[in-house]
């Protein structure tokens, strides 16, 4: 065992394997010395005693050491993945350098021969007035010399009349448009994008607010842009945001770049910040690492830019995205990043190009946020294949194994765990808790090792374990609920009747409703646990 533990030593291993040895070790020598003391002789107060052999069948032994060898398994590829993928992704994410980042703030600008033409789109849906006018003020202050247009579209706010002075004085800018659809509804964000990028399906169903406050029928002239930046309508922009995302843009072969995104409400209470710090680890290490390779999975909606070519050969593909059927309301960030490297380009993180957006503030919307969310990842495993074809990666593909399998390895420990739970077999048992404590500390080290904050890891990971776990073998069992999740907080203050519509149910799960309902249920009770440790954490 020592000569592999050397063998795997650079790769970061060691500690998994030798965990693993020794457990297994561990394991089999409490099942001989079990076997052994069925016929042993031994002495007590009333003498020389024969221990009276229990009734024993070769199955048996089969099936305690499959279960043996089973947790092993699993204990063994956990920590070796999550360890693994620490320590290789702190290792690439070092070597990621964008395009543009050696050249100072001062010459950046002129680094271009001449500057590119660039449209900003952002789509808008029920966000608060005061938010909204936040993400459009830091765009309206970029520091960007080039020619520049902004486009504003609103899909369907029940909040309009709120709104509307939002748009009435950003309307009244130079470079500045403000769409709306003539028929208040929600045609979806891949909509809203195509109807700013190309004036929409039907430009008959668009409106212009104009400077005067009138809305007359779109005339869409068309755009010239070189690069279209997409930017989340609850995001705030730093004023050098643009000219910074634009830079890998240098490098004939990148089609996409996303920013570096922080939550802009992080001091509100411990989830957000504890979204902040996550928010460090999804760009700093996961997309840095990426980057070196030039394949970033996800290029993040709150801010993100796309060579304007790559995406007009892509876009039919991408409004028109379905999933059994079904169009696709979310995962377009995901999908469109898919889309352009599936035609051999490259996506870059750009560090300095910096970004803020809101994040849940509550339990229950961090869970739907994350259900959804991870209802696109799964989704996204059908055409993700010939991405990794065409851009072929050692690390890439170890990096895809270690974001899926982790889960479902613990998930799965604890479905073995189940019946002897449930049973109260102790033997089985300890072993149950051993495998299920050891995936636990193995992903706790795995944390602190790129974050260096025990407090994060621990925080991290008891709402993984009871929060997060739970929220995505949800969201694999819901694969075909096409509901957004978000978003239903201004439709109910508003009192959108329109909007209010029925939940959708759960009857599309293809496990069927009881399993859907018995998840639901759960989830609930984990939110409850959640917010109680939260409250003693908050007392402490």
């Amino acid at each position: 065992m020592a000569a592999a533990a050397g063998r795997y030593r650079r790769f970061g291993f060691t500690t998994a394997l030798r965990m693993v040895h020794e457990s297994a070790c561990v394991r089999l020598k409490l099942r001989r010395v079990a076997s052994l003391r069925r016929h042993c002789i031994w002495w007590g107060p009333g003498g020389c005693r024969r221990q009276v052999p229990a009734p024993w069948s070769p199955g048996d032994l089969t099936v305690s050491t499959a279960l043996t060898l089973t947790q092993s398994l699993l204990l063994g590829t956990y920590a070796s993945l999550a360890l693994g993928h620490a320590a290789l992704q702190e290792r690439h994410r070092r070597r990621n350098i964008p395009v543009g980042v050696a050249h100072d703030q001062e010459r950046l600008p002129d680094i271009w021969e001449s500057l590119p033409r660039v449209d900003i789109v952002v789509p808008t849906y029920n966000e608060h007035p005061d938010v909204l006018a936040a993400c459009l003020a830091s765009l309206d202050g970029q520091d960007y010399k080039g020619d520049t247009r902004i486009l504003v579209v609103d899909d369907g706010s029940a909040n309009i009349d709120a709104l509307r002075p939002v748009y009435q004085c950003y309307a009244e800018r130079p470079g500045w448009t403000v769409l709306r659809w003539r028929e208040p509804v929600n045609k979806g964000k891949r909509m809203a994008q195509e109807a700013a990028i190309y004036g929409g399906r039907d430009h008959e169903a668009l409106l212009r607010l104009d400077p005067d406050g009138a809305e007359r029928p779109l005339v869409f002239e068309g755009t010239t842009a070189d690069y279209v930046v997409m930017v989340d309508s609850d995001t705030v922009v730093e004023p050098d945001g643009v000219r910074w995302i634009l830079t890998p843009f240098l490098d004939p072969d990148v089609a996409a770049v996303t920013g570096d995104v922080a939550a802009l409400n992080q001091g509100t209470n411990r989830l957000t910040e504890l979204i902040d710090d996550r928010y460090g680890l999804l760009f700093e290490h996961e997309r840095a690492a990426q980057s070196r390779y030039g394949l970033v999975y996800c290029c993040a909606g709150p801010f993100s830019a796309y060579r304007r070519q790559e995406i007009d050969e892509v876009w039919s593909d991408y409004v028109g995205q379905q999933f059994r059927n079904k169009l696709c309301t979310y995962g377009d960030d995901l999908q469109l990043t898919h889309l352009v490297l599936k035609r051999g380009r490259r996506s870059i993180y750009q560090p300095q190009a910096r970004a803020a957006t809101i994040v849940p503030t509550t339990l229950k919307a961090y869970v739907r946020q994350q259900w959804r969310w991870n209802r696109s990842f799964y989704r996204q495993f059908r055409w993700i294949g010939p991405v990794l074809l065409r851009n072929w990666s050692a690390y890439q593909v170890f990096d895809l194994a270690a974001r899926t399998l982790p889960s479902l390895l613990l998930a799965a420990a604890l479905a073995v765990a189940a019946p002897d739970l449930v049973g109260l077999a102790t033997t089985r048992l300890t072993d149950d808790l051993m495998t299920i404590g050891g995936m636990i500390v193995a992903g706790f080290a795995a944390v602190l090792l790129q974050t260096r904050k025990p407090r994060f890891a621990l925080f991290y990971g008891l709402v993984y374990l009871l929060l997060l776990l739970p929220t995505r073998i949800w969201a694999i069992f819901t694969l075909t609920d096409s509901g957004w999740g978000t978003r239903r907080r201004v439709e109910k203050a508003f009192g959108a009747t329109a909007l209010a519509r029925k939940r959708r149910q759960l009857a599309t799960n293809p496990l069927g409703q009881p399993l859907a309902s018995l998840l639901l249920v759960q989830v609930k009770g984990l939110l409850q646990l959640v917010r109680g440790l939260l409250a003693a954490l908050g007392k402490a």
